[in-house]
C-alpha cells in the first residue's frame, strides 16, 4: 500500500514540475494567426534547453491527438490552457504553443 501512495505522489510531483515550467515560460502572442488566438514560447528563451525538450516529450506522451484543419497535433490540456508543438522531432522542436480554453 505504501508503494502505491509513493508512486502516486511521485507522479503528481512529476506532473507539477512540467506544469510549473509551462506556466512560468515566457510567451509571445502569435500575431500571424489572429483568427486563432494563441501564444508560443521559444526554446531559445528557456534557461535550460534540456528542460524544454523534456516538456515537449511530456506533451507528446500525455497529450491527446486531435485534428486542426487537415493536420493532427498532440494537445496537452492543463488547467485553463492547451499546449502543443508542430510535430518536428524533439531535438528540432523550437516552440511550444499555448491557447486559453
Amino acid at each position: 500500500m505504501k508503494k502505491k501512495i509513493h508512486d502516486l505522489t511521485k507522479r503528481k510531483t512529476y506532473r507539477s514540475q512540467f506544469h510549473c515550467m509551462l506556466e512560468h515560460a515566457t510567451y509571445r502572442y502569435a500575431k500571424t494567426m489572429p483568427k486563432f488566438p494563441h501564444y508560443y514560447t521559444m526554446k531559445d528563451t528557456w534557461k535550460d534547453t534540456l528542460a524544454f525538450e523534456e516538456v515537449v516529450k511530456h506533451i507528446r506522451k500525455f497529450g491527446i491527438k486531435q485534428k486542426f484543419w487537415n493536420t493532427s497535433y498532440i494537445y496537452l490540456y492543463l488547467d485553463k490552457y492547451k499546449y502543443w508543438t508542430m510535430g518536428a522531432p524533439v531535438s528540432e522542436t523550437i516552440l511550444i504553443n499555448r491557447e486559453k480554453l
